[in-house]
């Protein structure tokens, strides 16, 4: 397949393993399961076809430093940090990617969408996030880049809320 040609079936694939689960995000497995249907590709194909997207995945992200500047003032002022979102990399890998970039430690709560078959967009993720802290909204400030999921919904659930556009390097 061309590089384009790929990216194009990834796409669909993610959509329909979407429209598969309105509720949340599909897991990785998920979207590969979908697109290994697309491309009869067999069992070990599939695998390795999203070990390669994980590995890319691995090389490309990078923290945006002025959010890692903000994550390090939090917990110098002794504050606890969750990270969550909605996506279909599941929440030990996002873990990882976040350790790497010297922003996550072991006892940061780390939820993801695809894990927790809930979303930010709909408010339920949140919704988990305060249960497992035992924390009232009022109690957290959210950061995010997107305006409905980040902004609208987090502060129609009583968070404080900072929607941020500096999320290019």
């Amino acid at each position: 397949l061309s590089p384009a040609r790929f990216s194009h079936l990834r796409v669909q694939a993610e959509a329909r393993a979407r429209g598969e689960r309105a509720d949340t995000e599909p897991q990785l497995a998920e979207i590969y399961a979908e697109l290994a249907a697309r491309l009869d590709w067999n069992p070990v194909g599939r695998k390795l076809a999203e070990e390669l997207e994980l590995a890319l995945e691995r090389e490309s992200l990078t923290a945006v430093p002025r959010i890692r500047e903000w994550v390090q003032a939090a917990r110098a002022a002794g504050k606890r940090i969750a990270f969550i979102s909605d996506m279909y990399l599941r929440a030990e890998f996002v873990r990882e990617l976040l350790a790497r970039q010297q922003l996550a430690r072991p006892e940061d709560l780390v939820l993801v969408s695809c894990e927790e078959r809930v979303t930010k967009s709909h408010g339920t993720l949140f919704d988990r996030m305060l249960a497992r802290l035992v924390l009232l909204p009022r109690e957290v400030l959210h950061v995010g880049d997107h305006a409905h999921s980040d902004g609208e919904v987090p502060q129609a659930k009583g968070l404080r809320i900072l929607v941020v556009r500096e999320t290019q390097l």
